[in-house]
This record gives structure tokens, C-alpha cells and sequence, in this order.
């Protein structure tokens, strides 16, 4: 199997944006540290290699490349049990995964079964803690050393040895840019299918993974099975699901210091190929890295305020951006802002960009689209300023303005300054 690869090499903004828009099927992304990577929406059309020789280039993947793992055929076999990868970042784990292990406990109703979750990194024993009141019969950790900084082949090495040890139906990973990185390779050493982005996931009682995504555009849901292949893979959205503490003492952890389908090769670690230091950053945690920031991740951002149509200039971003700076909160935009150039696509909220799951979200100027209600299904409270009151964004709004922003934004702003200059910052 072939798959298109980047190169570590610097590039302007301009260009890179003239790769993205040259490709056919947005396959081209950019990560959170601005570097270009390639996404599941390729199609080997290969016409990157033409316009960029000096960026892409194609990887052959031989028959051979999964041969020292010896994975049994698992295409035969419907297997039972789900497995979910808990991923790491900024030394605590993410809320993907404890998502992901919430849904894991709603799928298993329909076909009781064992949910099993799979750390890897370096000193694992106090994030065991954070995860053993979510719902899995084992927690399975390999902690070494090298396991620090994300390594393609290694995780992927590991992670197929497990399964082929456990020998799960459904394999869950979060789709953030480690996990759009590490689950093609499994799946593809697994030989088995994928669906990348899902927004929906459901169990029926042959115990086959309906994958729910949105196609064309967002335009349509797609539902989609894996019917031979095990197991099932899929990668889901932050915020997509909730995260539901359920307390459980039955928890079994596992610890691998030195990972058996490792050692049983007599492999070492160190031979793997390293990342690029000097795009990265040594010690830094791999396509997590926030860089020089300091806005939070937007999909773990407590207060939000998204921006949409209404917003006539971009001059007028920056009363929006005063509104966000007196509540604490992270700025947001719609997709048609984006694709004007008004902001960054890290910052984009729906189905084809963040979902998110504050505890406020203040939205002005926007309609409320599917794409957009759906990135937003699970914030906590929602008030919306809209001269349309029978924009769809109302109806999701627990409180909603019927108003002109520009008339609604400075009378808050105004509001929101003599609250502070009365009680202080701690307002």
C-alpha cells in the first residue's frame, strides 16, 4: 500500500496555502504548529507530487513492513471487546479519551462485553489514577523511556501486539493530530478499515460499528460499516461525546515496562526513526505542542465567543475580540470568516472545524447552519445575538438576543467594564 508523505521543510505561509488549495480533496491540513501533513481525505491522485516534488513525495509500503509482528488474521474473526487508545498531552491525559470511554460503556448495551483502554509514555503510574473511575475492565500501559516523545513506528508497533493479543471488534482513537497520524498506520497494519472524524457511533447486535460522518462537504451523514475486516476502527472528535464518571473498582492495570512484542524481537526503541527536533522541539510532545501561544486549545476552552456573517468588517473583529478579553474567553469563528481570511482555522467551529464543549458560548452574527449546531451540540449555555429571530442558531440559544450586534456588543462591553470597575477583576 502507497501513501503520500511531507517533508520537513520550511515554507511560507503563502505557499502552504497554495498547497492546500491545489488539492482536489483537501487532503492537505496544517497542524497547530503550522506544519503540512496529510489527512484521510487523500485519494493518491498524486497530483501533489507534481506541484510540489520538493515537499511531497510517495512511501511504498510493502507486504513487509508488518512481517516482524506476525499480526494473525484477524478478517475471519468478528472478535468482541472494545479498545481505546488514551492519548497524552501537556503531561495530563486528554479529554478525548475519557470521552471515547464513556461511549465505549453506552456501546456495550447492546452486546455486553469488555472494554479495555491502552496508554503509552514514560511514568505512567500517576495518570492511572485519572482514568480509573471511566468505565474499562483493564488499563493497559507501557511505560519506557523512549515512549516520551511520539513515535509512529513504536505506538504503532505496540498497539498492534495488543490487539492481536486482546482481539477487540472496535479500536476508538481521538481525532486530534496525533491520532489522525497513528490510526491509518494501525489500521493499515491491521489491514483492516477506517473512518476518520466520526460524529456518531452506535453498536447493532451483530455487533457491527455503525460510523457515522459527514461527506460531501458536510452536506450529508454518511453511515458506514467495516463488515469482514477486524477490528473496526474509527477516530472521533473532542467533544463529541461526554465524558461520564462512572466509578468502577474493577479496573485491572497492566504494566508493560518493556513491551513484550518488543522484547520478543529483540528490537530497541532507539533504532526507531526520531522526530525532527528543530520543528518540534526535543522532549516536546509531538503534533500537541501549542508553541508560543497563550490561547488554550479551543476545544477545552471554559467561555467562547464565536463570530459569524453579521460581523460586516474585519476591522469590527476587534469589538468582538474586547468582549472576549473582559470574559476570559477564547474567539471563535464560523466557516464563511474563515474562508474569507478573518481567522484562523484552529479557530473554526463545526463539523469541519472544532468541536467544542464550553460551559459559556456567546454567539453574534451567526445563522446557526447544521455544520455549525453540531460542533456546538455539547456547550453548557448558549446566548445568541441575531436580527433574525427565526434563525436556527435561536432555537439552540438559552438565551437569545433579537438585535443588532453593533448596537448589543458595546452596550455589554459598556455593561461588563462598570461591573469590573465596581468589584475589581475578580468580577
Amino acid at each position: 500500500m502507497a501513501y503520500i508523505e511531507v517533508r520537513k521543510t520550511v515554507l511560507t505561509e503563502e505557499k502552504k496555502k497554495e498547497y492546500q488549495n491545489a488539492c482536489p480533496f483537501a487532503a492537505i491540513k496544517m497542524d497547530e504548529q503550522g506544519a503540512l501533513y496529510i489527512d484521510d481525505n487523500c485519494r493518491l491522485c498524486k497530483l501533489c507530487l507534481k506541484f510540489g516534488p520538493e515537499t511531497f513525495f510517495l512511501v511504498e509500503q510493502g507486504a513487509e513492513l508488518g512481517a516482524s509482528l506476525d499480526i494473525k488474521d484477524l478478517k475471519t474473526e468478528k472478535g468482541d471487546g472494545i479498545l481505546v487508545f488514551i492519548e497524552l498531552e501537556d503531561k495530563k491525559i486528554h479529554p478525548v479519551g475519557l470521552q471515547l470511554l464513556s461511549k465505549a460503556q453506552e456501546l456495550i448495551e447492546v452486546r455486553k462485553q469488555e472494554i479495555h483502554a491502552i496508554i503509552l509514555g514514560s511514568e505512567l503510574e500517576d495518570y492511572l489514577a485519572q482514568i480509573n473511575s471511566y468505565p474499562a475492565e483493564k488499563i493497559v500501559y507501557y511505560s519506557h523511556p523512549d515512549l516520551k516523545v511520539f513515535n509512529l513506528e513504536a505506538y504503532t508497533e505496540i498497539i498492534c501486539s495488543y490487539v492481536n493479543e486482546f482481539r477487540p471488534a472496535v479500536l476508538l482513537f481521538g481525532a486530534t493530530p496525533l491520532g489522525r497520524h497513528l490510526a491509518p498506520a494501525v489500521a493499515t497494519r491491521l489491514k483492516t478499515g477506517l473512518t476518520a472524524d466520526c460524529t456518531a457511533l452506535d453498536l447493532n447486535p451483530e455487533n457491527e460499528l455503525i460510523q457515522t460522518r459527514p461527506a460531501f462537504g458536510g452536506n450529508i451523514m454518511a453511515e458506514i460499516k467495516t463488515p469482514v475486516a477486524r477490528p473496526q476502527i474509527a477516530t472521533v472528535r473532542p467533544n463529541i461525546f461526554k465524558a461520564q464518571n462512572i466509578e468502577t473498582s474493577q479496573s485491572e492495570q497492566e504494566n508493560s515496562n518493556k513491551p513484550p512484542s518488543l522484547e520478543a524481537k529483540n528490537l530497541n526503541l532507539a533504532d526507531f526513526v526520531k522526530i525532527d527536533f528543530e520543528v518540534y522541539g526535543e522532549n516536546k510532545h509531538i503534533l500537541t505542542e501549542k508553541g508560543k501561544s497563550d490561547q488554550l486549545d479551543l476545544t477545552q476552552a471554559d467561555k467562547i465567543v464565536a463570530l459569524g456573517r453579521g460581523i460586516k468588517k474585519q476591522e469590527d473583529l476587534k469589538i468582538a475580540e474586547k468582549l472576549a478579553q473582559l470574559l476570559g474567553a477564547q474567539l471563535a469563528f464560523s466557516r464563511p470568516l474563515v474562508e474569507a481570511g478573518w481567522g484562523s482555522s484552529i479557530r473554526q467551529v463545526g463539523l469541519s472545524g472544532r468541536s467544542v464543549a464550553p460551559k459559556l458560548l456567546i454567539t453574534l452574527g451567526v445563522s446557526g447552519s447544521v455544520q455549525f449546531l453540531a460542533g456546538i451540540k455539547n456547550a453548557e449555555f448558549v446566548i445568541s445575538v441575531n436580527l433574525d429571530e427565526k434563525a436556527d442558531i435561536m432555537k439552540r440559544a438559552d438565551l437569545a438576543l433579537v438585535g443588532d450586534l453593533y448596537e448589543v456588543l458595546p452596550e455589554l462591553i459598556e455593561q461588563l467594564v462598570q461591573k469590573k470597575s465596581e468589584v475589581g477583576n475578580d468580577a
